[in-house]
């Protein structure tokens, strides 16, 4: 595979929009770095549109969490 750095920018004039992981994808150890950043803002700069997205998973509760425990169970008939 070829770095993305590697390539032609021509070969990106269509994109429009970026859809893209936040955690350990655009950041490491939770942190996001200044380059990333400023790649960031460089496509912001170019017009395309980045949208951060995480995926349905991480949005669930887990098993151990009190939260999680109460979302499990069915809900009261009314």
């Amino acid at each position: 595979m070829t770095p993305l750095s590697d390539a032609d920018p021509a070969r990106f004039g269509s994109v429009r929009f970026v859809l893209t992981e936040m955690d350990e994808t655009l950041t490491f150890r939770r942190r996001l770095a200044a380059r990333t950043y400023d790649a960031l803002e460089r496509l912001q700069s170019a017009g395309v549109a980045v949208t951060p997205a995480a995926p349905a998973s991480s949005r669930l509760p887990t098993r151990s969490s009190a939260a999680g425990r109460r979302n499990m169970r069915e809900p009261s008939p009314s």
